[in-house]
C-alpha cells in the first residue's frame, strides 16, 4: 500500500533522476573551455587532397581553424585529434592529413639548462626564439624526442609545427629543469620555472 512516506520518497528519487539527467545533458551540450586559461595560439589547417609527408612541405589549405588552447596535451588516439579537457577541439573532427602551428609565449623565471620532450606520431619542428632546437620532418609510428636548451630568464617565443597524416593521432609536449626528475609539465602550465 502507498503512504504518505512512500510517496514523498518516490517524488524524492524522481526529482533526483531529473536532475542527474539535466545535468549529463547539459554537459555534453555546453562547451565548458572557457573555464580554462588558454594563452597558447594554435592554426590548424588541413585538406583531404593532400597527402602529408613532411613538416616543412607546401600546403594547399582548404579549412584553417584558429583557437587558443591552455596545454599541449593530445593523447594518442586511434581516431581524432583530441584535447584531454577542451571540446572545441573534438568539435573540429581533425583525422588525417592536417597541420598544427603552435605560437608560444613564455617567461623565464629561473634561468638555466630546461629539457623540452616532445611525443608525436607523425612530425614536428620545434623553433625556440627562430632557431630550430628538435624535429622529425617525416611520418612515423608514436615516438619521443627529447632537447635540452639554456633559457635566459625573461621572454622567450617557441614555435611548434605539428603534422598528422594517416592513423592515430598524438601530441604532447612537456618541459622541465633539467636537473628535475619527473615527466615534466605540459607546456601551458605555470611553474616556478616558466610562465605563460
Amino acid at each position: 500500500m502507498l503512504n504518505r512516506k512512500n510517496f514523498k520518497d518516490s517524488n524524492l528519487i524522481f526529482l533526483y533522476l531529473v536532475i542527474i539527467s539535466w545535468a549529463i545533458v547539459l554537459y555534453m551540450v555546453i562547451d565548458f573551455d572557457f573555464l580554462y586559461k588558454k594563452h597558447i595560439q594554435v592554426f590548424f589547417s588541413e585538406d583531404d587532397s593532400l597527402i602529408i609527408d613532411n613538416v616543412f612541405q607546401n600546403r594547399q589549405t582548404k579549412y584553417l581553424h584558429t583557437l587558443f588552447i591552455d596545454e599541449i596535451n593530445f593523447p594518442l588516439n586511434a581516431k581524432k585529434l583530441r584535447h584531454d579537457h577542451l571540446n572545441s577541439i573534438a568539435k573540429l573532427n581533425l583525422k588525417n592529413n592536417f597541420f598544427a602551428d603552435f605560437h608560444i609565449r613564455i617567461n623565464v623565471i629561473e634561468e638555466g639548462f630546461y629539457e623540452f620532450i616532445i611525443k608525436t606520431d607523425d612530425g614536428f619542428a620545434l623553433f625556440v626564439d627562430s632557431k630550430e632546437l628538435m624535429k622529425f620532418e617525416k611520418r612515423r609510428e608514436l615516438k619521443e624526442d627529447r632537447s635540452v636548451m639554456f633559457l635566459k630568464k625573461g621572454n622567450h617565443l617557441m614555435d611548434l609545427v605539428y603534422f598528422q597524416a594517416m592513423g592515430k593521432t598524438c601530441l604532447e609536449f612537456r618541459y622541465k629543469p633539467l636537473q628535475k626528475d619527473g615527466p615534466g609539465y605540459f607546456i601551458g602550465k605555470n611553474t616556478r620555472y616558466i610562465t605563460f
